[in-house]
């Protein structure tokens, strides 16, 4: 039976314009992100990237639909996926996607991680808010988060490790370090009480750890070293846990910075109108025109793909120029 990429690859030499190279990712919104990455070499490399989420009979998507099309890659059938704890934990399936040159992989946990990296969101809320006062740095803040939940998720890791997922699921590691356990309208996280959520998150982690520490259960240096050594320090952990409870949580802080932006601009507006002679009228026409100005931090954040600075996408693109030079592009 022929494979699906050396039939790719026959429609390719009858083609007399550019190479179409089918690329399958895990849904719709995999599309875009892979997209952006994928489109600055097309022009160059003379190919252009035919990329749509794979489904089956049944329209089913994902990673694990993915997974089974692994023997069908070659240079003109690709896959881009998450890397979930595969390539962190150098699981079985890990080390297969690092073998296939025909498989692109976030590094981080998902394209949700790479959409909040750290160095993007200060630009970010200017961009939803054209408003440069700065709240939070939210660089520092991630970072402050990164130490607090690291050795917690050091531990969650561990026990994906060695087969005991059961005693600290990944689930359970998400609630810990977002609120995921608490009632979502029972907190609101903003620039007047992050610090104090800080400790909060950071007494849960305490907690948790220490039911660690009477069962003696603690990972090994050696699998420590593998850690640091695949780029996962106690700066970047954020990059590392399950990208939908990072996102969730640091859409609702960015929603609520963006909020208080917004209103600090009203203020200020309606503050120098009361000076004009007509306060009223002044007033309104320039909120109205403020208002219409901004962008929703959450939309903004769907399409971030200000991660190019980030160490972890350096090795996608060092993944994507090795598979041009198989292909004999370069």
């Amino acid at each position: 039976m022929i494979r699906l990429a050396d039939f790719q690859e026959k429609r390719n030499e009858l083609s007399p314009t550019r190479s179409k190279i089918l690329v399958f990712v895990e849904s719709y919104a995999d599309v875009r992100f892979w997209y952006g990455i994928l489109e600055p070499y097309q022009k160059q490399a003379q190919i252009r990237f035919d990329i749509s989420p794979h489904s089956g009979d049944n329209l089913t998507t994902g990673k694990d639909s993915l997974i089974k099309l692994f023997s069908n890659t070659g240079k003109n059938y690709l896959i881009c996926l998450d890397s979930d704890y595969d390539y962190i934990l150098q699981s079985e399936c890990g080390k297969e996607i690092a073998q296939n040159p025909y498989i692109f992989q976030t590094y981080a946990y998902a394209i949700e991680n790479l959409k909040c990296y750290a160095e993007s969101l200060n630009s970010l809320c200017v961009k939803a808010t054209n408003s440069t006062k700065q709240l939070v740095d939210l660089c520092d803040f991630l970072t402050e988060y990164s130490k607090i939940i690291y050795p917690l998720l050091v531990l969650n890791l561990y026990c994906k490790h060695i087969g005991k997922s059961a005693d600290f699921s990944i689930g359970e590691f998400g609630k810990i370090v977002t609120f995921g356990d608490i009632i979502p309208n029972k907190y609101e996280i903003n620039h007047g009480n992050y610090k104090e959520k800080l400790k909060i998150i950071q007494e849960s982690v305490s907690q948790k750890i220490q039911t660690f520490n009477h069962n003696n259960l603690f990972p090994d240096d050696e699998f420590l070293k593998g850690l640091s050594e695949l780029g996962l320090n106690e700066t970047n952990a954020y990059l590392f846990m399950k990208g939908h409870h990072l996102y969730k949580f640091i859409e609702k802080f960015l929603v609520n910075i963006s909020k208080e932006l917004e209103a600090k601009e009203k203020s200020e507006i309606e503050e120098l109108a009361n000076n004009s002679i007509k306060p009223e009228e002044e007033k309104t026409s320039k909120i109205g025109e403020y208002f219409n100005s901004r962008v929703s931090i959450t939309e903004l954040l769907k399409v971030n793909d200000k991660f190019t600075d980030c160490d972890l996408f350096k090795k996608i693109e060092e993944d994507i120029r090795k598979y041009l030079t198989l292909k004999q592009i370069f």
